[in-house]
């Protein structure tokens, strides 16, 4: 592994945003940062989206104001970002990204960037607020939230299903790779040059901003090995678990999924990674194997 002339690639992710403050008691002057705006850049690698997130959670606004106020201005604030994320992908201007309640006003345009969109929603967050976080803006989501269960799932499945046929096959899941001067990586299959990292399709509108996260994370992950390691040896996969395809889903879900893949298929190209699906574990095993003979 040289690494003697790596160089890091820069920020693919980059975004304009706005804060978006809200005044919680009427005529006090004081404001929080209750939202962010965000729309993709156009020196951006990856094609972000452009959408409002609310940065307070409700158990917080409860802390705030009480029970019941608080559960209905965070009823507003949810309201206020799907209507924002709507009008923000029809052509919105950040500027005017104001909902349209009383006590909301916006604030300058700024930048944000990063490898993935966790980074760049962190960074944007701390720049305008100490009291907001981005662990509010996904507060809502369960601990173990099912596309992370899919994902953990599929690749448990393919685990068991390799080391069935060789126990010895086991510590190439899950590698943990030191590359020097940046924190390690994380590969979920790699063996000698074959890095492969693994994410899967969604069933629902709700699984698909976090399948897109993961999948933008693993690949900046494995941007990273790459380019620690000999470029002209390494062969950078990404897998993605389609078996979604297969289940009895909606015209809706089914396209959901279908976009959401060829949105993959963008983001492996612009990091020299290949894509390749798979329906099942066992499909999945078989690709694995198939690589390591090529």
């Amino acid at each position: 592994m040289d690494m003697t002339h790596s160089n890091l690639a820069l920020p693919t992710i980059i975004v304009d945003f706005v804060p978006v403050f809200w005044e919680p008691f009427h005529g006090t002057g004081e404001r929080v940062v209750a939202l962010i705006a965000v729309k993709p850049n156009q020196e951006s690698k990856f094609l972000a989206r452009s959408v409002a997130y609310v940065t307070l959670s409700q158990k917080r606004l409860i802390a705030m104001l009480g029970q019941h106020r608080g559960s209905s201005a965070f009823g507003i604030l949810q309201q206020s970002a799907s209507l924002l994320t709507y009008r923000l992908d029809a052509g919105l201007n950040l500027e005017d990204a104001i909902p349209p309640f009383e006590g909301f006003s916006v604030g300058k345009i700024r930048r944000s960037s990063g490898w993935h969109m966790d980074q760049v929603l962190h960074a944007a967050v701390n720049s305008v607020s100490a009291f907001s976080s981005t662990e509010d803006i996904f507060a809502d989501e369960p601990e173990d939230a099912r596309h992370i269960a899919t994902t953990r799932n599929f690749l448990t499945a393919l685990r068991n299903r390799i080391v069935s046929e060789d126990k010895s096959l086991k510590d190439r899941f899950n590698r943990r790779l030191s590359l020097g001067n940046v924190p390690d990586i994380t590969i979920d299959y790699c063996h000698k040059d074959l890095l492969v990292q693994v994410t899967s399709l969604p069933a629902s509108r709700q699984q698909e901003l976090q399948l897109q996260r993961e999948a933008e994370s693993k690949l900046a992950e494995l941007n990273v090995a790459v380019r620690r390691m000999d470029q002209n040896k390494s062969t950078p996969k990404l897998l993605v678990n389609a078996e979604v395809l297969d289940w009895q889903i909606s015209d809706e879900s089914r396209k959901l999924a279908g976009d959401l893949l060829n949105r993959f298929r963008y983001f492996a190209a612009q990091f020299d990674a290949e894509l390749v699906t798979a329906n099942s574990a066992n499909q999945a095993a078989k690709l694995l194997r198939g690589f390591e003979h090529t």
